[in-house]
């Protein structure tokens, strides 16, 4: 007998951002479920209850699409001489964005496809989203997203971007809103009323997706009727979806024409002129040998699995994230099971699950005390933290983060610890290049070679504008963009000016509030000795005045996509340097746009070249800015 109530709850799980199943594991249920009980209400059911307060009707169903498993499935639904128009499946949470007059008026999450979640305002804070297009579209639907390389840096524990996505979209506090991307994919037009070239691209799904492009973003897509053409792009796409930079799980197809598709009707609320193709699972398998607990900058525990060497994506994987101990829990794993490791956003190792019961199984068991310092630990929601304040694995944490935000290069863990490093201002202080070429590293030393590049990083990194030092500093809940506008709103020049702020003057800047600005403050007045002796090792420079008043970017308001040969945070200190202004994504403002393939026919590039930027690869602009 099929259990059916598993996965009624994995599909709750899994549109609340907490996936309880993988989604081979899901669909696998589902097809026994239809196997077996092929009437069953579950199957006709679209995407889960809507959760929280806020519940909006949809102008029209948001449906789900059938699956496409493999190529034979995918060729049998293919009716003959009928243009086929493909898209990459995105993996994030699908919106319906309503517009009235060609303003923007709602976002509403698709729910059980009838009734969604209202977000507009979590929509509106991302910036992301057009709030003008043309009147003749009256709703937009659309995915909501985190790119990979924001993933990564601003969403650490998270187990996924589409977690990630689902649930910063519906927080209420709108923190990390800014990270949210949306991808139109498709639209409802007034007809009646409108232009040729809107009634023109009502027709095809192909030209729908260009004029959508106008404004949103819009996944890549393919257009043919060619079996072999068809089938190979998504190969393709399977084969590449490392280098993009958004999760995908598999490839859309759709009947070209729309009229066509839609007289087709549908199935269970699946239309059935459009399926999903899905991407066979990735991942290696190894044995989980042990979990340790790392201490964060914070005094979050978090633990780590160490498996055995195993090769996933290109790269040998010896240690996890597990997240933490709801999802031990949740993966049902002890220490030396047999497990799947992927790699999470295509960029973090993590378990996936558990593929067989290990031989002398040890449980996981959750930290009564500190593994740093031996005090007592407390649990709050899914996080476990460290109690003492003066805990050590906290420096070090904040070390770290320091290390990593000032992108100081040959810096670990193993060469901060051997060298003594308990505060961050102990890095400027103390050492010559003799004592961190003595320092211990694994079986060996630093050696003067690796020593003198530590100086000289460290040498670079004591430049620094107010904004990036206490953005770097390991503030909770604070990171280099909101001291950023601390800092530009009150007018800060020196680190004097920060200790005088008072909770009151920053509670209306964009992104603080009561919480947070009473928590910034008081953390500042905690850490002040440790801060004024750090101050004491820079060289401050106002932000302001490191751009370049008639430099060769003077004037340029310039966003960075894709791979570069310097990281981010260089790159566009060295575009303020030349006095341009940076943005994270591009606007009506962005003048350039600096991609690895200035020919590329991505949709930003393609969007970019119809809002009049210009496009330039990273060594051009490395070029211009006096690099």
């Amino acid at each position: 007998m099929v259990d059916t109530k598993q996965p009624e709850k994995a599909s709750e799980a899994y549109y609340a951002g907490s996936p309880i199943m993988t989604d081979t594991e899901f669909d696998a249920a589902i097809i026994e479920l239809r196997k077996n009980n092929p009437e069953h209400p579950f199957l006709k059911r679209i995407g889960s209850p809507v959760p929280g307060t806020q519940k909006t009707k949809h102008t029209i169903p948001m449906g789900s699409l059938s699956n496409a498993n493999n190529e034979q499935e995918f060729r049998a639904w293919i009716p003959s001489s009928t243009d086929i128009c493909l898209s990459h499946k995105l993996d994030g949470s699908s919106l319906e964005l309503v517009y009235q007059d060609g303003s923007f008026v709602q976002a509403i999450t698709r729910g059980d496809g009838k009734t969604g979640e209202d977000v507009t305002r979590n929509v509106i804070k991302s910036g992301n989203v057009p709030l003008s297009i043309h009147p003749s579209i009256t709703s937009v639907r659309c995915e909501c997203l985190i790119h990979k390389d924001d993933w990564v840096e601003h969403f650490k524990g998270d187990a996924n971007p589409r977690n990630s996505a689902a649930g910063t979209l519906r927080r209420h506090d709108g923190h990390n809103a800014e990270y949210l991307q949306f991808y139109a994919f498709d639209a409802i037009l007034d007809t009646y009323d409108c232009s040729d070239e809107i009634l023109e691209a009502s027709k095809s799904e192909s030209e729908l997706l260009d004029l959508l492009a106008e404004w949103f973003y819009t996944p890549d897509y393919k257009y043919s009727r060619n079996m072999v053409g068809l089938v190979g792009w998504c190969q393709k796409c399977e084969r590449i979806r490392d280098n993009l930079k958004y999760e995908i799980d598999g490839v859309v197809a759709k009947i070209d024409d729309r009229a066509r598709s839609q007289a087709m009707g549908g199935r269970d609320g699946r239309p059935k002129g459009q399926i999903a193709i899905k991407f066979k699972p990735r991942g290696g398998e190894t044995v989980l040998n042990n979990v340790i607990w790392q201490v964060g900058h914070t005094g979050s525990l978090t633990p780590v699995g160490e498996v055995s060497p195993v090769g996933v994506g290109g790269t040998i994987i010896r240690r996890v994230t597990l997240c933490n101990m709801d999802e031990i829990e949740r993966l049902g794993i002890a220490i030396n099971d047999r497990v799947e490791i992927v790699r999470a956003g295509d960029v973090i190792p993590q378990l996936l699950r558990r593929i067989g019961l290990g031989n002398q199984r040890q449980k996981i068991n959750c930290p009564q005390t500190c593994p740093e310092c031996g005090s007592k630990t407390s649990k709050d929601g899914a996080r476990i933290f460290c109690t003492n304040d003066q805990c050590p694995g906290k420096s070090l944490g904040r070390v770290m983060t320091w290390i990593k935000k000032r992108n100081i290069l040959n810096l670990g863990v193993g060469v901060v610890k051997a060298a003594g490093i308990e505060r961050i201002e102990q890095l400027y202080k103390g050492h010559t290049i003799d004592s961190w070429a003595n320092s211990n590293v694994g079986n060996g030393i630093l050696g003067e070679k690796r020593a003198k590049k530590v100086m000289d990083a460290l040498e670079k990194s004591r430049s620094v504008s107010l904004s990036e030092f206490l953005g770097s500093i390991g503030i909770k809940g604070v990171g280099r963009s909101l001291c950023r506008i601390l800092c530009e709103g009150l007018g800060l020049k020196a680190i004097d000016d920060v200790f005088a702020i008072k909770p009151e003057e920053i509670e209306s800047l964009e992104g603080f509030g009561y919480t947070r600005a009473h928590d910034f403050c008081d953390w500042l007045l905690e850490h002040q000795e440790e801060i004024e002796d750090l101050s004491s090792c820079m060289d401050f420079e106002d932000q302001p005045d490191t751009k370049e008043v008639g430099g060769q970017l003077s004037g340029e308001v310039i966003c960075f996509t894709g791979k570069s040969p310097k990281p981010r945070s260089e790159m566009s200190q060295l575009a303020e340097s030349a006095g341009a202004s940076v943005s994270n994504s591009i606007n009506a403002r962005t003048t350039i746009l600096v991609i690895a393939d200035p020919e590329s026919e991505s949709s930003k590039a393609v969007k970019a070249r119809q809002m009049g930027m210009r496009l330039m690869s990273p060594d051009e602009f490395l070029t211009m800015a006096g690099v």
